[in-house]
């Protein structure tokens, strides 16, 4: 009897063994008949399919395929894109060897984040004269001192995230003669300061978006203000975009702050209305202090559909897992996620793994820049990391008795969610921290060949 089972099972075994060996036949020959399809394409449509595509990721599946497909990425007079935001240091050395040297002139549109990257010698930055159908740059997590340099050679826009008043003081004078588009986000500067860098840098805009954030100078939201600095020296501006937050100090202490939207009156002169710039006032108390937010109306604000997104920006503090979570299935196309906190109560690392809704988004979501900028456990770094299997940048504050922990979690080989990960900023760190994290680093041999920063209160590492 116990023969005529073991038969049954073997038998049962073998017909198993058969299907899967069937399958994956059945899969590989579908695979290379793909695969022949492909490469049976014209080459003006594989262009095409290029063009849509970011240029470092056809450079990671083409380059290297076949003679052809790497002819057609290295023999194309396609413009590139060059998106840097999110790179490893030996994928950054191996690109820019193959694609950004070789082709300068192909290169159109360069973009920025890793603030490590402007020190490095072998970076595009230093060589952007040689780049002669440059038509964008993009730089974000820049310091002052490498603007000295850059900004004379700015061709037409410019994009800067996170500029103090502290970094202005550095600057030079600015000749800019092609500069007609510009965004900042500007922290902690007061009118004066903007407007002594409007008048050396921004005579030629014709576009300028601007958000100011932690500055306590009203002159922002004064409409006489501006009409003057853009009259005297900024005549061709054509759009105007503001948003300016502020802290508003006043002596009621009821708490009862209502919430309303109200237009601003001293923006309603025939400067403004010939120019069709509209603006509005909102009000609201957050955490015992009174707040204002001024900021353009039509024809800016646009209300589009939560697909769209590509950038997602959660204030509330703290978002619990599960309002994150739901947030995140509406909003499948988001590639870069900020957080002012996260909130574990009720949350058990193991429990939430087996939560269908976590493993549906952690499946399909596509963030790979994530900023947390309340403090993080190895706990919570672990749920995050989970949620975020693709995630290549990480931005977050850690308790100093979780250093070592955190960042050895992080940068751990076997660790499968971590696999894209090149690049972690540490906010408000302690000086010490420098001599502790490559302390670790070297001793463990948890990377060969990285980058360690340190930046006022803020260290950056990147391998």
């Amino acid at each position: 009897m116990e023969q005529i089972k073991r038969q049954q099972s073997n038998s049962v075994d073998n017909c198993d063994y058969n299907k899967k060996q069937k399958i994956s036949i059945e899969t590989n020959c579908l695979l290379k008949e793909f695969v022949t399809c492909f490469e049976n394409l014209p080459n003006e449509l594989i262009y095409e399919i290029f063009d849509l595509l970011d240029f470092h990721h056809v450079y990671q599946a083409f380059y290297s395929l076949n003679a052809r497909f790497h002819n057609l990425v290295v023999n194309s007079t396609v413009p590139i894109e060059v998106n840097l935001s999110s790179i490893s240091k030996s994928t950054f050395q191996r690109y820019n060897k193959d694609i950004i040297l070789p082709n300068k002139l192909r290169i159109h549109s360069l973009h920025l984040s890793n603030l490590c990257l402007y020190d490095d010698i072998s970076s595009p930055i230093h060589i952007l004269s040689q780049f002669r159908h440059l038509k964008t740059l993009s730089l974000n997590n820049i310091e002052s001192k490498h603007l000295e340099d850059l900004l004379p050679r700015l061709l037409r826009r410019l994009y800067v995230s996170d500029i103090s008043g502290s970094s202005t003081k550095d600057m030079k004078t600015f000749v800019l003669a092609y500069l007609t588009h510009i965004s900042l986000n500007l922290n902690s500067m007061d009118f004066n300061e903007f407007e002594e860098m409007t008048m050396d840098i921004f005579n030629q805009a014709k576009v300028l978006h601007i958000s100011i954030s932690h500055s306590y100078d009203r002159m922002f939201s004064n409409a006489d203000k501006w009409e003057q600095l853009i009259l005297s020296h900024m005549p061709n501006l054509l759009i105007f975009d503001i948003q300016y937050h502020n802290i508003i100090y006043t002596n009621n202490h009821n708490g009862n702050q209502v919430i309303s939207n109200t237009p601003i009156d001293n923006f309603t002169s025939s400067f403004w209305i010939k120019r069709q710039w509209f603006f509005t006032q909102q009000y609201f108390r957050k955490q015992d202090r009174n707040h204002a937010i001024l900021y353009s109306t039509d024809p800016y604000s646009r209300i589009i559909p939560l697909k769209q997104l590509t950038k997602l920006v959660v204030e509330s503090n703290p978002l619990p897992l599960t309002k994150l979570i739901e947030l995140l299935r509406c909003t499948p196309h988001i590639h870069t996620l900020v957080l002012k906190s996260m909130s574990l109560y009720g949350v058990n690392y193991n429990s939430i793994q087996q939560n269908q809704s976590f493993q549906l988004v952690s499946n399909t979501n596509t963030i790979t820049n994530v900023t947390c900028n309340g403090e993080c456990t190895l706990e919570k770094l672990q749920i995050l990391v989970a949620l975020f299997s693709r995630i290549q940048h990480l931005t977050t504050k850690l308790y100093a008795n979780n250093l070592e922990s955190c960042v050895r979690f992080l940068l751990e080989k076997t660790n499968q969610n971590t696999n894209h990960l090149c690049s972690l900023s540490i906010l408000s760190a302690n000086k010490i921290w420098y001599t502790r994290l490559r302390t670790l680093i070297e001793s463990e041999t948890l990377l060969d060949d990285y980058m360690l920063k340190m930046i006022d209160w803020n260290l950056y590492l990147w391998w």
